[in-house]
C-alpha cells in the first residue's frame, strides 16, 4: 500500500497504489505539497498507542525525537493505516519518513518494475485506505535503481532534481500476520518504510544509510 506519500523523482506523486486520497501529480518545484504536513485528512498523535496501528512502527533510534508524528484517521481499518514522522533536514527544509503495511511480494515487484520504467509517466490501479477509488500516475525523469543494504535486504532508491525517496520493506515481528491475513489485506504482509524530502532536506546517501539503521533497530526488536 503506498500511501499518502509524495514519491519524489521528476514530479512530487501524492498518489501512490494502494492507500491515498488524492491522486494529484505535482511538478517538481512546485510549493502545493506541504513537507511539513504531508498526511492533511490524518490526525497528530503523541504516541504510537494513540495511533492505533495493526504494527508497531520503528521510531529511528539515530535521531531526535520527530517534530511531528501524523496516523491516518481512525475511520481507516487498523491495517490500512499509515504512520507519519516528520524530521527536520540538513538544510531546515523537512524530510518524511512514512510507515504502513504492504503485501511484501507485491511490493518488491513493485520496485523492480519502477526500478527499470523508461522516464515519463506509469498509470497506477485504483487507491484503497482513505476514500479514493481514482487511479493515478507515477512520473519520474531521474535515476532510480535497487540497492542491496545488507542481510539481503533490497530497496528502491530515486533521486532528481526533485528531491529523493528511498523505499524498503522491515521485518515481520511487529505484525499479527494472522490479523491482517483474515482482513483480506495481504497474504504476506510487511512493513514498509519510505524516506522521503524535498532538496536540502536529506541526500540519498544518508537516506540509505537511515533505512539501513531502521532495518537493524527492527532486528535487534527495539522500537
Amino acid at each position: 500500500m503506498l500511501t499518502k506519500m509524495a514519491l519524489m523523482a521528476a514530479f512530487i506523486v501524492t498518489s501512490i497504489s494502494c492507500s491515498t486520497q488524492s491522486t494529484e501529480v505535482e511538478p517538481a518545484g512546485e510549493t502545493n505539497f506541504d513537507w511539513s504536513d504531508p498526511m492533511p485528512e490524518g490526525i497528530d498523535v503523541v504516541s504510537i498507542d494513540e495511533a492505533g496501528l495493526a504494527f508497531t512502527p520503528i521510531i529511528p533510534a539515530s535521531l531526535a525525537s520527530p517534530e511531528r508524528m501524523t496516523a491516518s484517521a481512525p475511520t481507516i481499518p487498523e491495517e490500512r493505516r499509515t504512520l507519519v514522522l516528520v524530521y527536520e533536514g540538513t538544510e531546515g527544509e523537512p524530510f518524511v519518513i512514512f510507515e504502513y503495511l504492504v503485501d511484501s511480494s507485491a511490493a518488491m515487484d513493485g520496485y523492480k518494475e519502477l526500478a527499470s520504467a523508461k522516464p515519463g509517466c506509469t498509470d497506477v490501479p485504483p487507491v484503497e485506505g482513505l476514500g479514493s477509488t481514482d487511479s493515478g500516475q507515477v512520473c519520474h525523469e531521474g535515476a532510480r535503481e535497487l540497492v542491496d543494504v545488507g542481510d539481503g535486504r533490497i530497496v528502491l532508491s530515486t533521486t532528481a532534481e526533485g528531491g529523493v525517496a528511498v523505499l524498503g520493506i522491515a521485518n515481520l515481528d511487529s505484525v499479527d500476520e494472522a490479523a491482517v491475513i483474515k482482513s483480506g489485506f495481504a497474504p504476506d504482509p510487511a512493513i514498509q518504510i519510505d524516506i522521503e524530502g524535498p532538496p536540502g532536506s536529506i541526500d540519498t546517501k544518508a537516506a540509505l544509510s537511515l533505512i539501513e539503521s531502521m532495518f537493524a533497530q527492527a532486528q535487534s526488536g527495539a522500537r
